[in-house]
């Protein structure tokens, strides 16, 4: 719990935690961890741990874990079939790893840490960020059975992040809408998800466009299902009035369009082949649709 310690070449494995440090300077390299009952590496409250070069799988829960108040980075190791790859609720530095069937790969907790250059494939989700204001940059999130990437209550920044062969690809819900004036560069299936979420922006007004979040041409998770673009709507709208959509075809995402917040009009649109509903409200939105046809569910309304 004091000083300095180097693990170089080890091969641990069947205890309670691999290495757990409650305090010093650590560093693990080169070494095998597996079949821990807590996690392969923890670092306590005070500790600085750095985790780099490793194979880490197995776990019962975490690969890695940083508890508040730890310091250290996770570089250039591969982590996989732990409950969590790596946990953090420190402002710790997670890079150019490979996280493989985990439940979790990410799971980011009131921190503004980086998680930069990793990838992340076939996890049920590949990032969580909750209360938390990360800089998540240039990953690529693969084959997620439920979310490539979720955010919850964050207003982290996102760019340059490739998602693809995800049930979801991204899901940023009205209380991380901060999220929005921070992300550019990020592609979930070929397309650019900053062109399909509107936030502030009164009198949009789309026509003449086809929406299709790419399953429709090919892309499919890891089971070969669907694969959409986000948990929100072909197009989404924050804080946003007088939106208008006209002459719009859009097929094959979770919802057809979301609001929150919100006033639009829907005129002479098709809504087709989506997983939920044509469109979901919420926080007081106001729907009026005038010829618009659609299959599946009804409207979604959610009142808070």
């Amino acid at each position: 719990n004091a000083g300095k310690a180097d693990f170089t070449y080890c091969n641990v494995q069947y205890s309670q935690a691999g290495s757990n440090a409650t305090g010093g300077q650590v560093t693990v390299s080169n070494s095998t961890l597996n079949f821990h009952i807590l996690s392969a590496v923890r670092a306590g409250s005070g500790a600085n741990v750095t985790v780099k070069d490793s194979v880490i799988s197995s776990c019962q829960y975490d690969g890695v874990m940083y508890d508040n108040g730890s310091k250290g980075a996770v570089l250039r190791n591969r982590v996989s079939s732990c409950q969590y790859g790596a946990v953090t609720f420190s402002d710790i530095e997670i890079a150019h790893n490979v996280f493989v069937e985990n439940f979790i790969g990410i799971y980011s907790y009131n921190n503004t840490g980086r998680i930069t250059g990793n990838t992340i494939t076939n996890c049920w989700d590949g990032i969580i960020v909750f209360y938390s204001d990360p800089v998540i940059t240039n990953n690529v999130i693969q084959g997620s059975l439920g979310n490539g990437t979720r955010f919850f209550f964050s207003n982290a920044t996102f760019t340059d992040n490739r998602l693809e062969y995800n049930r979801i690809g991204l899901d940023i819900p009205y209380d991380s809408r901060g999220v929005l004036g921070n992300m550019s560069g990020n592609l979930v299936n070929g397309i650019d998800i900053s062109d399909y979420y509107f936030y502030g922006v009164n009198g949009v007004h789309l026509s003449g466009l086809h929406f299709d979040s790419g399953w429709g041409a090919g892309f499919r998770d890891s089971q070969g299902g669907p694969s959409y673009m986000n948990g929100q709507g072909a197009f989404t709208f924050y804080d946003c009035h007088g939106v208008v959509i006209e002459d719009c075809l859009i097929e094959n995402n979770w919802y057809g369009v979301s609001l929150a917040e919100s006033s639009a009009t829907i005129i002479n649109s098709t809504i087709r082949n989506v997983e939920r509903s044509p469109g979901f409200l919420d926080k007081g939105s106001e729907l009026t649709t005038k010829n618009v046809s659609y299959d599946g569910a009804n409207y979604t309304i959610k009142d808070d």
